[in-house]
């Protein structure tokens, strides 16, 4: 999986895309960056909150 220069990885940037598309109704772009991985970090411990149990 290549990564870039931050180290994250393809799929994390394209779901963050994603997500921003998804919010594009705020006018700030940081504050849809910071949506957008917020979300992405709730989906992600959802995740291994649910493989865990």
């Amino acid at each position: 999986m290549r990564t870039i220069s931050l180290g994250i990885p393809d799929l994390l940037l394209d779901e963050i895309d994603q997500l921003v598309e998804k919010n594009k109704i705020y006018d700030n772009r940081s504050d849809v960056l910071r949506q957008a991985i917020e979300e992405l970090l709730s989906n992600e411990l959802e995740y291994y909150k649910s493989k865990s149990s």
